[in-house]
């Protein structure tokens, strides 16, 4: 399972130079530091495009934030929204119902 982790990290262009794929307790998959870190040191960069964003800003400059009717909702609902649209996108190729 490490693998797909890997390629699904790469696929998104997510640098993480700095980590490995890890099994935590209670079986719980995540990245681990490979090389002790001080304050402020980058271990993961992410792009803008693969990241979820909520709407709480001029969401229209960013590709993929939250639609703007969601914006007077909870950030936590927002991203669920956010995860939702992507998830049904990625299974059927159709239309989301957040873009209609």
């Amino acid at each position: 399972h490490h693998r797909e982790l890997e390629e699904w990290l790469s696929s998104r262009d997510v640098n993480c130079d700095n980590c490995k794929v890890s099994v935590f307790p209670g079986g719980l998959r995540g990245l681990a530091s490979t090389r002790r870190a001080s304050t402020g040191t980058v271990l993961l960069k992410v792009p803008l495009k693969s990241c979820l964003l909520t709407c709480d800003f001029d969401h229209s400059i960013f590709e993929g934030a939250a639609p703007s009717w969601s914006m007077g909702l909870p950030n936590k609902v927002q991203l669920a929204l956010q995860v939702l649209h992507h998830h049904q996108g990625n299974n059927n190729g159709e239309e989301s119902l957040l873009d209609s």
